[in-house]
């Protein structure tokens, strides 16, 4: 059996966060609960805060996708004086603000352009017998099952692993780290029962988290170039070259490229 593990988030599924950002600033006063708070102008102001916070600040398991309160807070803390926020009403608007947030998100993935030819290339690599799909990225467990089923993806892989699941009280397992790939490794195995692979492969678009941390463990890797990276983004790493086996550029070549890697 041949085992193919993709990244999800910029690899799947494209950041929602600049989308419903975009949405927010133009459509804040259609929400009465946030024009309570804000001012239109101290709302873009929070909005540029929280766009800052999320571009500079990871840790763990972090789903800059989906977003946590953590980002919004800060944000908030920073904002106070400008707006109808205070340290007595932060506890009750963030969350409101990631409801809305994520609402939003489920919006704009369900709408992402890609996802159409996305589930054909799958569709047609899940019919080579040979072939054992699956996900194997960082992030929150819930947030990686929860946007690849917004994003019709989730029936189409045979496991889903993410870094939060494999990690426990006493140990963060996360790309780079080799005990990811290794761990995702077994986890897998065991959901289809088997003991090895013949073959590994592993796609993603992050060059040192996907490309250098994988290649020294057996993969082959296959680099994916979206064209819609950020560099002002601290948790990304998009570099134009890549040491990766192959790359594609489009996601209708996904197919091939992966089908160049498997032995006939």
């Amino acid at each position: 059996m041949i085992l193919v593990l993709f990244d999800n988030g910029g690899t799947l599924i494209d950041d929602p966060f600049p989308v419903v950002i975009q949405a927010l600033r133009s459509t804040w006063a259609e929400s009465k609960i946030l024009s309570n708070y804000f001012t239109q102008a101290t709302f873009r102001t929070f909005l540029e805060l929280w766009a800052k916070e999320n571009a500079t600040v990871d840790f763990p398991f972090a789903s800059h996708f989906l977003q946590e309160e953590r980002w919004i807070i800060s944000a908030l803390s920073q904002g106070m004086g400008v707006s109808a926020v205070d340290s007595q009403t932060i506890p009750f608007v963030s969350p409101i603000i990631l409801n809305i947030y994520r609402k939003l998100a489920k919006e704009a993935i369900e709408r992402q352009t890609q996802l159409p030819t996305l589930r054909s290339e799958l569709s047609s690599l899940n019919s080579c017998a040979q072939v054992v799909l699956g996900v194997a990225s960082n992030d929150r467990d819930y947030a990686t099952r929860a946007m690849l089923s917004w994003a019709g993806l989730d029936t189409l892989f045979d496991a889903i692993v993410t870094s939060e699941k494999l990690s426990t009280s006493g140990s963060v397992i996360e790309k780079p780290n080799p005990l990811f790939f290794t761990s995702a490794e077994e986890m897998v195995l065991r959901q289809i029962s088997r003991k090895s692979f013949r073959q590994k492969i592993y796609v993603g678009d992050n060059e040192k988290n996907d490309i250098e941390a994988a290649r020294p463990l057996g993969y082959l890797t296959v680099r994916y170039f979206s064209g819609s990276k950020s560099a002002t983004n601290i948790w990304m790493n998009s570099p134009d070259h890549t040491s990766a086996t192959v790359s594609y550029r489009r996601p209708n070549e996904l197919g091939k490229v992966i089908r160049s890697l498997i032995p006939t």
